[in-house]
């Protein structure tokens, strides 16, 4: 009887604990479309178990269509919260490579106008100046 009680107890813990995933934005609307999903009056799986001839079965089966809800939900949010970290970091480093991009196209398509002025207005040391941006830039990549 004791043993019953304590796995009772972890049941309703582990439950308690998984709803804190209901906080983050987009689990309602989520639980509300796996239960509409599972709905046994007028959903998917109403219509399953009347074609299997289980029609009898959905009255008894209403019960579960919440608890599965609950289960898909957390299941597919521990797998978002899971690739979070690998999603943030390819995307800034794809951020960090496309502007890295930029710069080296907008020197180059820069460039020569740089040089036509220096040469034009008898300033050479531009020349020189935007040669060390130019070092810079290619010092970046590594």
């Amino acid at each position: 009887m004791q043993e019953g009680c304590v796995r009772a107890g972890e049941m309703l813990g582990d439950a308690l604990g998984y709803s804190a995933y209901f906080i983050l934005p987009g689990a309602g609307s989520l639980y509300k479309f796996f239960s509409d999903m599972l709905n046994f009056k007028d959903g998917i799986a109403s219509v399953a178990l009347n074609t299997l001839g289980l029609g009898a079965f959905s009255k008894v089966a209403n019960i579960g269509g919440p608890v599965v809800s609950f289960a898909a939900t957390v299941f597919i949010y521990e797998k978002l919260l899971e690739y979070v970290p690998l999603i943030i970091t390819t995307v800034i480093g794809a951020l960090v490579f496309v502007y890295y991009i930029l710069q080296l196209a907008k020197y180059y398509y820069i460039s020569p106008f740089v040089v036509v002025f220096s040469l034009t207005t008898r300033n050479t040391h531009k020349i020189a100046e935007f040669l060390v941006t130019g070092i810079t830039i290619f010092c970046n990549l590594f």
